[in-house]
């Protein structure tokens, strides 16, 4: 899916966020799956999908000095 449209991506502005509306003595096990799967899970699967776009497509070059 990632690369269909480009082969490069040179930003990717991975911007995701949410509470759950309740008080922490409330606050049910569930809620605090679906904050962390959007908080931390899907930064790094969205981030994990677009390596394909950042790795070179040749070897690096020696760089002399």
């Amino acid at each position: 899916m990632v690369g269909e449209h480009t082969d490069r991506v040179h930003v990717l502005v991975n911007n995701a966020g949410a509470a759950w509306g309740a008080p922490l003595e409330d606050f049910p096990a569930s809620g605090w799956d679906k904050v962390l799967d959007l908080n931390l899970k899907s930064p790094f699967f969205l981030t994990r999908s677009f390596l394909p776009c950042w790795r070179p497509t040749r070897p690096p070059t020696a760089r002399h000095g």
